[in-house]
């Protein structure tokens, strides 16, 4: 690792931290940390372009302009957040270049991983989405199991046990896990939102140090 990697994590990591604290105790970014993050990833991305030239640029629009403009397009029709794009394209500045990642496989020999060659930002964000989808499984579930008068100690133990079980014993079935929640379908149910930024860092951590996509 290079001291301009060491440089862009040692700026990306703390930032991120507290974006991430920051939007699940008030459901939103400080106007200070998104600037911070903008300007950053900005500065870094002008010295990989003083090191490397113009390429840099280019390998950022290439590698991360779909998941940036569908994060857009959610944030003009209201299903995200602007800071989510906001930080997003902060990662993407950070971040511009391919990343080899792996399929999670923790029993091998029986599921092997596969390999992918994408960019951070996209890995991120199906990582974010994968473990949205197993958290709302989770809560559905648990919900289900109250409502049908189950011993107090039941209800928990079942949604640990399903949320462990699903990414460990069938890895890659995350996929499956909205039609698995209509199996704890509850009707008028109240709109659940979960913050995304955080759900993001998850998925980046996971990408960036463990080569991961959680499927």
């Amino acid at each position: 690792m290079n001291d301009l990697e060491l440089l862009t994590d040692g700026l990306f990591l703390p930032l991120s931290f507290h974006a991430s604290f920051s939007d699940i105790r008030k459901r939103t970014i400080s106007s200070r940390t998104e600037f911070m993050l903008l300007l950053c990833g900005f500065l870094m991305a002008a010295a990989r372009i003083s090191l490397s030239g113009i390429g840099d640029p280019v390998t950022l629009i290439v590698n991360n302009s779909l998941p940036l403009v569908l994060l857009l397009i959610g944030s003009v029709f209201g299903k995200t957040g602007f800071g989510d794009f906001e930080y997003a394209l902060s990662m993407a500045l950070f971040y511009p270049c391919l990343c080899e990642v792996s399929s999670f496989t923790p029993i091998r020999g029986i599921f092997e991983p596969i390999w992918i060659s994408t960019s951070v930002l996209s890995i991120a964000l199906v990582n974010a989405i994968l473990i949205a989808w197993l958290i709302l499984f989770a809560m559905n579930l648990l919900k289900w199991l109250k409502e049908h008068n189950f011993p107090s100690r039941v209800p928990l133990a079942a949604t640990l046990a399903a949320a462990l079980t699903i990414p460990v014993l069938i890895p890659r079935s995350l996929l499956l896990t909205p039609f698995l929640s209509k199996l704890a379908h509850e009707v008028n149910t109240q709109k659940i939102e979960l913050p995304l930024v955080p759900l993001m860092f998850i998925g980046f951590v996971a990408a960036r140090f463990g080569h991961i996509m959680l499927m």
